[in-house]
């Protein structure tokens, strides 16, 4: 991916009951110095105004009956016409640069089918939001190469080691080859173990299926503003945290 492949690059943007944030979702996508090819949203099965505006936004939008955030962003992937996915949440806002800068690290090893950076948690207001990946334990122990400034390269058995110790990879920063994304769709909320004390978020056990087959890239710069809500996953951290802590133990991680 580089920039001259600018138009080969698909936002897909996964949404339910999105209709407070989708519009400016969507516009932080269409406002990339790299333009994207298209933006495609995702609507999953809301019974509010969310398709109407994403719609309005400048969004290309796909309905489908709700079935989680996974079986969303499949629903993306498919209809995708460009080479490379970048996912983002309908609550999550992208800084302007985001997807030039991952294209300037995915062209250091063009092999490399998974890209992520760092990002910041954001609770609405107009406090700029502190970078997470510096102070993040898990990612602080996961082995890396520097590739350029700002630009760490982590094999793949390195991030699939320590991800379960406590997620470093921000749905909203991961951009992915679109042929890898369809070989390796999400698992549905229905498929993955849930329970009041634990949860497994479809999308770290993904990340764990998808580094079988490439290497990541991470852009050492907070390039994402992650909405933290009452609806968000990082409400609820420990119930998260202990399903990443169970995950770990059934991919036989070691502390």
């Amino acid at each position: 991916m580089s920039a001259a492949g600018r138009t080969s690059i698909s936002v897909v943007i996964p949404a339910y009951r999105a209709q407070a944030f989708v519009g400016r979702a969507v516009e932080s996508a269409l406002r990339q110095t790299l333009a994207p090819l298209e933006v495609i949203v995702v609507d999953d099965g809301s019974d509010d105004a969310t398709a109407a505006v994403a719609a309005a936004a400048g969004a290309r939008v796909v309905r489908q009956a709700n079935a989680g955030a996974g079986a969303a962003r499949n629903g993306g992937v498919r209809a995708a016409r460009g080479t490379w996915i970048a996912f983002l949440d309908a609550d999550d806002v992208w800084y302007p640069e985001k997807l030039a800068l991952q294209a300037r690290g995915a062209a250091l090893r063009p092999e490399v089918r998974l890209l992520a950076s760092d990002y910041g948690l954001w609770y609405g207001g107009d406090a700029p939001p502190e970078p997470v990946l510096p102070r993040h334990r898990a990612f602080g122990s996961t082995p890396r190469s520097t590739l350029a400034r700002d630009v760490a390269f982590v094999a793949r058995d390195a991030a699939a080691t320590w991800l379960p110790a406590g997620q470093f990879i921000c749905p909203s920063s991961v951009v992915v080859d679109r042929d890898l994304a369809r070989a390796i769709p999400f698992a549905t909320a229905a498929d993955l173990p849930s329970h009041p004390l634990a949860h497994v978020s479809e999308d770290i056990e993904w990340y764990l299926r998808v580094l079988r087959e490439t290497d990541l890239i991470v852009v050492m710069r907070p390039l994402v503003k992650y909405l933290v809500h009452a609806g968000s996953l990082s409400a609820n951290a420990g119930r998260v945290t202990y399903g990443d802590v169970a995950l770990g133990a059934l991919v036989g991680m070691r502390a």
